[in-house]
């Protein structure tokens, strides 16, 4: 199994070999847990049906370890199982696979997807909410409700961000401009001066030679972007907090 899995490295389908379909379950289910583990992904490399059913059962169970689950979730989503969607919409209740499943509905084109989402929203914690504003952002016929869910005021003006507003208009599409444009106003695109300036100062940020003053850097930002922006608990409420 191991010379196998060496020879197949970096290759995703693989056609099934003839009599594997004889062993593979035998295999999968060795009380071996290495030869169990090689033996399933060996399995899903051929695409085999029983592998596939393995790890829809596993990413359901909720006495699996939650590492396990998200292993299958990957060796699924590798796949493009076709009947993966709804199960995820599910899983958005399941505290240990919510954040994973929020994040794998953005490889799957789904109607059902934004109503799933929106109507469990408002329980989200604020990583998980990140998570779900990507995926709806992630293709325009997820956008429309998200918009319009924003409209509703059903995602609160604190996440609505600006990276969100990037994002939605990354997807280049007339209507959801138009739309954007009616929510937040016009939004303007950095300019390439303003990025050259940007990758400077990041750069004198992230440096590790030369002499680095904390109490001037804080002096700056107290004069400066404090009128607008909060740090660490001091400073204004109009622009982004930038703690963290």
């Amino acid at each position: 199994l191991e010379a196998i899995a060496l020879g197949l490295t970096g290759r995703r389908d693989v056609p099934m070999p003839d009599g594997w379909s004889d062993v593979s379950v035998r295999l999968m289910n060795s009380d071996d847990p290495t030869v169990n583990a090689q033996a399933t992904a060996l399995a899903l490399t051929f695409g085999d049906p029983h592998a596939l059913e393995k790890m829809r059962r596993r990413l359901v169970d909720t006495k699996a370890d939650r590492a396990q689950r998200e292993e299958a979730l990957v060796s699924l989503l590798a796949k493009k199982d076709p009947g993966l969607a709804s199960t995820l919409h599910t899983l958005i209740v399941d505290d240990a696979m919510r954040g994973p499943a929020l994040r794998g509905l953005a490889a799957y084109d789904d109607e059902s997807t934004p109503g799933a989402i929106l109507r469990a929203y408002s329980q989200f914690s604020l990583s998980d909410k990140r998570d779900a504003l990507a995926t709806l952002a992630s293709r325009a016929k997820y956008a429309a409700p998200l918009l319009a869910a924003v409209a509703e005021k059903r995602v609160p003006a604190p996440d609505r961000t600006a990276d969100l507003v990037r994002q939605l208009r990354n997807l280049d599409n007339p209507a959801i401009n138009d739309q954007i444009e009616e929510l937040w106003g016009v939004a303007r695109m950095t300019t390439e001066e303003k990025k050259a300036e940007i990758a400077k100062i990041a750069s004198l940020v992230t440096r590790r030679s030369g002499r680095r003053d904390a109490w001037l850097g804080r002096a700056v930002f107290a004069k400066t972007c404090a009128q607008c922006h909060t740090l660490f608990g001091a400073g204004g409420k109009i622009g982004p907090e930038l703690t963290g």
